[in-house]
């Protein structure tokens, strides 16, 4: 098994500071201010900036009232009294990943020092949130059960949800410790040699269906934290007409556990290593990368690889073995903006994502709602070619809850990190009072990943 390398929420982290709130402050505390920045610094050493800690983060267990008991928490980050908004931090940070839904984006005119707490927290959480994507979810399965019942309790522990299907009823025992998701499936098909993985259909649940041949469980795999790569395909051509176009095709399938949903997989070329018979098999790509863009979330994304022709006493590959890297988008987060008629650049922001409300604007039929969206790191996801950010959920609320989608949108930015959308709207008469609702990833990560195989063989 090959382990993926350390994950993180990509980019430093920015934040505009309030320059009109930060001198009131000042005037307000003085010195207490001062103090009040030592004592945050070394609440950071203390918690957690460190790998480590960010790892002991994310294994806290969230408790029972977490929406209240974060709700008391953030009032008491604006206490006069130094102690209690240390400890506050100090509380929020504790709980874990499982706070970050309950904690508003940030106001651009929040004073500054609840600002700088609030960032700092969102960031060390959002930290812990990247390690856990990046490591596998663990399965424990001790006993006897049928598939579904295997199914269903690694659905309970992992989240990973499965599409249900018609076993036979039979049982087989298990006797597994905490061991990755991909590694328990595998034993699953081991002790279940009628099913395999779905070669066809795939989505945001797991998919089995019955096997088509003896070799369906034989595929070569390397699993790597929550992802299985596979070698789908290996074919020899040769073309007699001009023979130095004959090559090696492989087909790399990547796939990754249900509960994550990708942007994108980018194969680096001038990582690959690939031997048959004591010779090195170069690329024939003829670019250093190859990035596959995951449409919808099918649960895979499938590689071409094109290769040097083997030498002909080559029976096997010796080795292949390579990295790639991972685009993938952390739990959304919902922002929130009322008063649309009035309001004007107001910027709220996550740990690294800002999300500004520009201007709403009323036509004869329509109404429109002007946002920016920027990432403090990007890592490419909002490239031209890329359309994921226009699907992220764009509505209206009213005061019972009832929503209205938007009618269209038009893009009035683009750039590396940051992106402009006018949404569009049917035109209502209670506009003013409405609440525009945005939802979309509080970061994106690179997660970095290496695979490797021996003994492929050749046909």
């Amino acid at each position: 098994m090959v382990s993926a390398a350390p994950s993180a929420v990509v980019g430093p982290l920015r934040h505009a500071r309030g320059t009109t709130c930060r001198r009131s402050r000042e005037r307000r505390r003085g010195p207490q201010r001062t103090l009040d920045r030592l004592l945050s610094v070394v609440l950071l050493v203390f918690v957690g900036v460190t790998q480590e800690a960010i790892s002991h983060v994310a294994a806290q267990e969230p408790p029972q009232d977490m929406a209240a008991r974060v709700a008391t928490l953030r009032t008491q980050l604006d206490d006069e009294r130094l102690t209690v908004r240390i400890a506050a931090e100090r509380e929020l940070l504790a709980l874990g990943p499982e706070a970050l839904p309950f904690l508003d984006p940030v106001r651009s005119d929040v004073p500054s020092d609840t600002v700088d707490r609030l960032v700092r927290i969102r960031t060390v959480l959002e930290q812990a949130q990247a390690e856990r994507l990046r490591q596998p979810s663990l399965v424990t399965l001790r006993g006897e059960f049928t598939l579904t019942e295997a199914l269903e309790r690694i659905r309970n522990q992992t989240g990973n949800d499965f599409e249900p299907l018609r076993d036979d009823g039979s049982k087989a025992e298990f006797g597994l410790e905490a061991v990755g998701y991909w590694q328990a499936i595998g034993e699953l098909l081991t002790r279940f040699p009628a099913w395999q993985l779905d070669p066809l259909r795939g989505g945001d649940k797991l998919r089995l269906a019955p096997v088509e041949s003896d070799a369906a469980n034989s595929i070569p795999a390397s699993i790597s934290g929550p992802f299985r790569i596979e070698i789908l395909r290996v074919a020899l051509s040769k073309d007699f007409a001009r023979p130095p176009l004959g090559d090696l095709d492989l087909v790399l399938r990547v796939r990754w556990e249900p509960r994550l949903a990708p942007l994108s997989v980018l194969l680096d070329l001038e990582e690959l290593e690939v031997k048959a018979a004591a010779t090195r098999l170069g690329s024939r790509a003829g670019t250093p990368r190859i990035e596959s863009i995951v449409t919808g979330n099918r649960g895979w994304v499938d590689c071409d690889l094109s290769l040097d022709v083997p030498p002909r006493t080559a029976e096997h590959l010796d080795r292949l073995a390579g990295a790639l890297t991972v685009t993938l988008p952390t739990p959304a987060v919902e922002f929130r903006f009322d008063k649309l008629t009035e309001s004007r650049q107001v910027a709220k922001r996550t740990g690294s994502t800002v999300v500004t409300l520009e201007r709403s604007e009323r036509q004869e039929e329509l109404d429109a709602v002007l946002i920016r969206v920027r990432f403090d790191e990007a890592a490419g996801s909002l490239e031209s070619h890329r359309t994921w950010i226009y699907d992220s959920p764009a509505r209206l609320v009213d005061a019972m809850g009832n929503e209205t989608p938007f009618f269209t949108y038009e893009t009035t930015l683009r750039r590396e990190d940051e992106v402009g959308i006018r949404y569009l709207f049917p035109k209502r008469d209670d506009f003013g009072s409405l609440v525009f609702a945005y939802r979309v990833p509080s970061a994106i990560l690179a997660i970095p990943v290496t695979y490797e195989f021996g003994r492929v063989p050749l046909p």
